[in-house]
């Protein structure tokens, strides 16, 4: 008797008619794309943090001037290369190439230039070791003196503003994510609690029938399962969606 009263409590439940339903949907399917947009991008800038930590941490960029000639320009780059090859501070010295520069160059010169017919300061990236005090100004005077031609720009400080910077995305970033799952929650909330009121007249009638309330907020909690899954599948492949879009 108990099974046949369960199968006409199920029938007599009219969840799937639902006009919140379709509100429900379109809400989990946007937060769900919002969710998917910002986590992306709070990953994002976490590991481009990261690689910008690891990889410019304690690192210099030095610019040759260079001279007359392509002889006694080669020479000025390598006095200074000589110079920092023989510091006990500095861990690496790379000259940068000119299929390299002419890469950074292109936006503004375009592709056909050859960078030896212009006056285009040689770059040498150098980086001192870990766990070193370096005192860079104190390494800049002395390559001042033996290579005046030179210019020394740290990346310290541009790369601690954009840290911070980056810092500032990050929180943001959090602070959407849990506005969206705050809306989310209330969204559920309110439209499972309009939906009791639109059917108030017969979940009286399946307590008289023998339903419990225990039963009826299963029916409401499998309803929002299958929306929740449906929703969420749509929602991720539209983020993936948006997220190809902007990178391609």
């Amino acid at each position: 008797m108990k099974n046949k009263i369960t199968k006409h409590i199920q029938s007599e439940l009219p969840l799937k008619k639902d006009g919140a339903n379709l509100f429900l949907e379109i809400m989990t399917t946007i937060s769900v794309f919002l969710f998917t947009i910002t986590l992306s991008g709070f990953f994002m800038v976490s590991s481009l943090v990261n690689n910008w930590d690891k990889g410019i941490v304690n690192g210099w960029t030095i610019q040759v001037i260079p001279d007359d000639t392509f002889e006694k320009t080669e020479l000025r780059v390598n006095k200074v290369i000589n110079f920092f090859e023989n510091h006990n501070e500095i861990e690496k010295v790379r000259l940068v190439n000119d299929k390299q520069i002419n890469k950074l160059m292109a936006p503004w010169l375009g592709t056909d230039i050859n960078i030896n017919d212009l006056p285009v300061p040689k770059l040498i990236e150098v980086r001192a070791k870990k766990g070193h005090n370096t005192d860079f100004d104190k390494i800049s005077q002395e390559l001042s003196e033996i290579a005046p031609y030179t210019t020394t720009n740290s990346h310290q400080l541009w790369l601690k503003k954009l840290i911070n910077f980056a810092q500032s995305v990050k929180i943001l970033a959090l602070s959407v994510l849990l506005t969206v799952l705050t809306i989310s929650s209330f969204s559920i909330f309110y439209a499972t609690k309009t939906s009791l009121g639109i059917h108030q007249n017969i979940i009286e009638i399946l307590h008289i029938m023998g339903a419990t309330d225990d039963y009826i907020a299963k029916q409401y909690a499998r309803r929002s399962f299958f929306i929740g899954l449906f929703s969420g599948i749509i929602g991720t492949l539209l983020g993936a969606a948006g997220l190809w879009f902007v990178s391609s």
